[in-house]
């Protein structure tokens, strides 16, 4: 198959679709690839690639951001439309909602009229029988002159038949653009665009209309758009803008209706959806069942997760003593194995278990659609705030992993939305923070773990919020945009899906284990170990001078000791590695026996309860890891994120000394 790939023509194909389409699913069928998969607008920010090979051709598939046109309304759009024009796909895969057709077909329309040559797959097609929905296909395939193909993503129904139109459309020449403008129109596009430099042949008109439009800055001067833009007003009554976006959507209704029979009634069809929206959407109870839901995931995540944790730290105990033992000479190296290595990995690879629960109950949420009702009910919240409706989703996904959270923020239509909202997503507590609140819960709140866990989450989110609104009223005082966002029916989750989701973000985190967490193991260990004939672990150790250094700074929070300031330093690395280095640093003396049940003795002997929920406080707010700060530097600049990481550095300095101070006091 590899010879056959080398020999075989690579043939560029964009996947897109609207929001809620369950296109990505369709391209981890077709590509083999796992991805993650969401219900709401814009969960695929980054470029994404998957080869299929058929009938002797190689395909790159790129997945593109969910949207509904190419008006670059937001960055979304904007990077779809860049790759259409500049790299000029063979072909573009549209994957629609057979639910929801005539909305659909706006974006099939733009594709066509830009001259591109598309196939148009019909996802969900068992939701639409289901919801006594009749598609008429070969009629809309000769109206559209595209081929359409029926597809059920989850089961992987016609996805055989989809490379095979996908082979055939690329050998065939593009459709004809459809007719849906006056004579007049048209003739008006074509003078517009015989001005233009390289405007010629199929999607000229389309351009036109874009430049017309405002969409996209058009490559004449001011005074010559102007003239042409008063004069289409004049012309045809309407300015430009309003005027295609009508046409466009009245030429989507007719067509619908042409190919689209309805064998139930509206009410019918969407019975269950309204029924539970009158529940979860209630004004009165959609708030506090979101709390609910989530208080239950976090309850759910520790009685099911904490035995577990203990059979896997057993393991990782026992691994280390077996390997110290092999070992035997030098010393040195069995004490970097052991107690370094294994002994540091394993101390946040123990709650692993913990993180697949977590991603299983969080992936089985998006999949059935209430997470894009959470976005709906706390707009109102948010706007408070000044942020966005919308940014309950960045912030969302920040709960998983910062990364994902700062690169979703494109969906997010005005430079001010975004900034605010990346400021507040790492306040977010990711799934990186979850094993130093796993540790220090069990040793200090074991007959409260739900509720402090619960508490953490919360502050967070209320942290996030109260960022945004301080420096929103400081630098962006003006008003935020309304939210208007798309709710998916509720459907009953994919077991493939939610798992595949779950694992590949498993795999993430035990990859990071792997490199970025057993780099800073080895790092701390030699601290730890250097210089030569140092007591390992001690003060007297590079760690220690390090850590007594920065020990007063935490002092007013209660957590002074200098294996605890090492630690925080290491976290911005990674937040995993906090526990790594607390397992290495504590455990020292008795390295023989470094498990969770020895890290947590040391613990007892450095923190008070006060301390430790300050410390815990301190490791929510503070600097986000290395790669978040990266993450923001691409989207918002260097100057942005400076601020982030001098900024919530401050912020969780502040929050865990006052608590600690003032809980001190009534203690």
């Amino acid at each position: 198959m590899a010879d056959a790939d080398k020999s075989a023509e690579t043939l560029l194909v964009g996947v897109a679709g609207n929001p809620n389409t369950g296109k990505t699913t369709l391209f981890n069928a077709l590509t083999g690839m796992r991805l993650k998969t969401g219900n709401w607008p814009g969960v695929t920010v980054e470029r994404i690639e998957g080869r299929l090979t058929h009938k002797d051709k190689v395909l790159t598939l790129v997945d593109l951001p969910g949207i509904y046109g190419l008006t670059a309304d937001s960055e979304d759009e904007r990077i779809a439309r860049d790759f259409l024009l500049q790299e000029q796909p063979s072909a573009v895969l549209v994957v629609a909602d057979a639910t929801n057709l005539e909305r659909n077909l706006y974006l099939v329309l733009m594709l066509l009229e830009m001259g591109q040559k598309v196939v148009l797959a019909l996802n969900m097609w068992d939701e639409a029988q289901k919801a006594g929905i009749r598609i008429d296909t070969e009629t809309l395939s000769g109206l559209l002159d595209v081929e359409v193909v029926p597809t059920v993503a989850v089961r992987k129904e016609g996805v055989e038949q989809l490379k095979d139109a996908l082979i055939r459309t690329i050998e065939n020449p593009p459709p004809k653009a459809p007719d849906v403008y006056p004579k007049e129109v048209t003739q008006f596009l074509d003078g517009f665009a015989e001005r233009l430099p390289q405007m010629k042949g199929a999607g000229a008109r389309f351009m036109a209309s874009l430049y017309l439009s405002g969409d996209i800055e058009a490559p004449v001067d001011r005074t010559t758009l102007t003239r042409y833009q008063e004069e289409f007003k004049e012309r045809f009554g309407k300015e430009a803008a309003v005027f295609f976006a009508e046409h466009r959507f009245s030429w989507c209704h007719g067509v619908a209706s042409e190919v689209v029979k309805s064998v139930l009634p509206p009410s019918a069809r969407f019975a269950l959806t309204d029924k539970l929206d009158s529940i979860f959407l209630n004004r009165f109870l959609g708030i506090p069942i979101l709390a609910g839901v989530l208080y239950f995931v976090f309850w759910f995540i520790f009685t099911l997760g904490d035995p577990l944790v203990g059979y896997v730290d057993d393991l990782f105990s026992w691994l280390g003593e077996v390997v110290k033992e092999a070992v035997g000479r030098p010393e040195w190296l069995a004490s970097l194995l052991g107690d370094g290595i294994i002994a540091g990995v394993g101390a946040v690879l123990v709650f692993v278990p913990l993180l697949i629960l977590l991603y299983l109950i969080f992936s089985a949420l998006e999949d059935c659609g209430y997470l894009a009702r959470g976005a709906f009910l706390i707009d109102r919240i948010m706007h408070f705030f000044k942020l966005h409706g919308r940014s309950f989703i960045p912030m969302f996904l920040g709960f998983g992993c910062s990364i994902p959270g700062i690169l979703a923020t494109r969906t997010l239509t005005n430079r001010r939305d975004r900034l605010l909202t990346i400021l507040a997503v790492p306040f977010a507590s990711c799934s990186a923070r979850l094993p130093v609140y796993a540790l220090f819960i069990a040793a200090f709140f074991p007959n409260h773990k739900a509720a402090v866990l619960f508490a953490l989450y919360a502050i967070g989110i209320v942290m996030g919020l109260l960022s945004a609104l301080i420096v929103g009223r400081l630098l962006f005082p003006k008003e935020e945009a309304p939210l208007v966002m798309e709710l998916p029916p509720y459907r009953v989750p994919s077991p493939r899906v939610v798992f595949a989701t779950a694992w590949q973000r498993t795999l993430i985190f035990v990859k990071k284990a792997g490199t970025i967490i057993l780099g800073a193991t080895v790092l701390i260990w030699a601290l730890a170990s250097l210089p030569p004939g140092v007591e390992y672990a001690s003060e007297n150790s590079l760690a220690g001078r390090l850590g007594k250094v920065m020990a007063p700074v935490f002092k007013p929070a209660g957590f002074g000791s200098w294996q605890a300031s090492v630690a925080l330093l290491t976290g911005v690395l990674a937040k995993e590695t906090v526990v790594s280095t607390m397992g290495v640093l504590y455990t020292g003396e008795e390295v023989e026996e470094a498990a969770e049940k020895e890290l947590i003795r040391h613990l007892h002997a450095h923190f008070t309860p006060l301390s430790a929920f300050a410390f815990l406080l301190m490791t929510l707010l503070y600097i986000p890891c290395v790669a978040s700060i990266g993450a923001i530097r691409r989207e918002a600049g260097w100057r942005w994120a400076l601020f982030t990481a001098v900024y919530t550095l401050f912020v969780g300095w502040l929050i865990a000394t006052l608590f600690y101070q003032i809980a001190t006091l009534f203690a």
